[in-house]
């Protein structure tokens, strides 16, 4: 293989290793059962709504909306793993947006 052949493969496998982090996070977020389920629920809905953002402005002002949600949600829940989750979440998607459009 040549260089071009080699960094093309190298980012594809990191494109993978992203989204499978991705995935994993997801399923573990709503795959948990605690007082603050529905919350959970609907940021993850709208941190995959970073997702559908148009353009990559919209992208980062629903970003910006995501993660002020989930500070608001650090106040009332004790799990920082979750919170941890949310925002590596929030970052990962937008990170896509970001590449991709």
């Amino acid at each position: 293989m040549d260089g071009v052949n080699d960094f093309e493969s190298l980012e594809v496998i990191k494109r993978i290793e992203m989204n499978t982090e991705y995935l994993k996070n997801i399923v573990d977020l709503l795959s948990v059962c605690n007082d603050h389920q529905k919350e959970l629920n609907i940021m993850v809905q709208d941190i995959l709504g970073i997702a559908k953002a148009p353009d990559k402005e919209e992208a980062q002002n629903r970003y910006r909306s995501v993660m002020k949600k989930i500070g608001d949600f650090s106040a009332i829940t004790s799990s920082a793993l979750n919170i941890m989750k949310l925002s590596s979440l929030a970052s990962t998607v937008l990170q896509m947006v970001m590449s991709s459009k």
